[in-house]
């Protein structure tokens, strides 16, 4: 009974504390590098998004302006 209990342990990989420091250390850098790329996404969303609703305000002006002047729509 023991030598099966032995065998079963060998099979598995033996982790020392090492090993746990470092893991622990690349899950916390995994985590950190998630944060900062997903910030820097949205922050490209939220300026993508403000310059579309100035380009679509900027146009609206245009078409107004336009409007007041000929009469005719777009």
């Amino acid at each position: 009974m023991t030598e099966n209990v032995t065998q079963k342990n060998e099979k598995y990989i033996k982790l020392t504390q090492d090993d746990k420091k470092n893991t622990m250390i690349a899950l916390i850098g995994l985590g950190i590098m998630y944060i900062c790329i997903y910030t820097i996404i949205r922050r490209i969303r939220i300026y993508k998004e403000k310059k579309s609703v100035e380009e679509a305000l900027r146009q609206y002006d245009l078409d107004k302006k336009r409007y007041i002047e000929t009469g005719i729509t777009r």
